[in-house]
């Protein structure tokens, strides 16, 4: 069993199980390409792309190693996922008050702030992370998740038995496999069957245009394609509403 999904705006997904080939697509935002939250930018230098924690303080890292000017949608991921891990996060989204954080480095500690009334994250005098873009990242992996979920239900299988979990998009090479099981945007237990491909939009229709059999195997398989309407699933609002929770870590 195979699981394909875009991580981006609009989340196609797509499971092949034993022959048949399902589809969906859910509404995500735009939060995982680093737009919609306050400090978000385009993949480019000065971008957080990438952040580390050993359980006790945080190593931020950019493109380029300049300053923090912005944070990129794997950089979003990657903080998200760190500040879960020294609970400065908790598992309903919400930034707990420096009062109840014991046991990290005061270096992070220092940087929760109350701005325009809302906690936030600070990453240098100007680019914060907020409680509201916290919510963001919440509502666009709660509809992914969701998504998975119900793909899986209809085939009448689970996560255990997908052989392969297949992420593409413009920024999918940049996410930490572990990140994703953090936040909860992937089940649990299937972080070393991701592969990555990319731009596979892009590079799928060069290989349509080039090669002739790669298209008449396409055209062939669309017709057996099952097309699942999520928003019409009665399910789909409690497994959102559930999914927007990060899982305890």
């Amino acid at each position: 069993a195979v699981h394909y999904i875009d991580v981006g705006t609009n989340g196609e997904q797509a499971l092949n199980l034993h022959g048949r080939r399902l589809f969906c697509s859910t509404a995500a935002g735009p939060a995982f390409e680093g737009m919609g939250i306050s400090c978000g930018m385009r993949a480019a230098i000065g971008a957080v792309e990438e952040v580390n924690t050993d359980g006790y303080d945080l190593k931020i890292i950019t493109i380029g190693n300049t300053p923090v000017r912005g944070v990129c949608g794997s950089g979003l991921l990657d903080l998200i996922a760190a500040l879960l891990r020294l609970r400065v996060i908790d598992y309903s989204g919400r930034l707990q008050p420096p009062e109840k954080l014991a046991g990290i480095s005061p270096s992070v500690v220092s940087r929760l702030e109350i701005i325009d009334d809302q906690p936030a994250f600070r990453l240098n005098s100007d680019i914060h992370l907020t409680q509201r873009d916290i919510r963001q990242l919440q509502l666009a992996k709660g509809a992914v998740r969701a998504a998975i979920e119900i793909i899986l239900d209809e085939a009448g299988s689970n996560s255990s038995a997908l052989d392969e979990f297949i992420i593409a998009g413009g920024f999918g090479a940049s996410l930490d496999p572990e990140s994703l099981e953090i936040i909860g945007l992937i089940p649990p237990g299937i972080k070393d069957k991701i592969r990555f491909t990319g731009n596979a939009s892009r590079s799928g229709c060069a290989r349509l245009l080039t090669d002739v059999d790669e298209r008449r195997f396409i055209e062939k398989g669309l017709q057996e394609i099952e097309h699942l309407s999520i928003e019409q699933d009665p399910d789909f609002i409690d497994r959102f509403v559930a999914a927007m929770e990060f899982p305890e870590y």
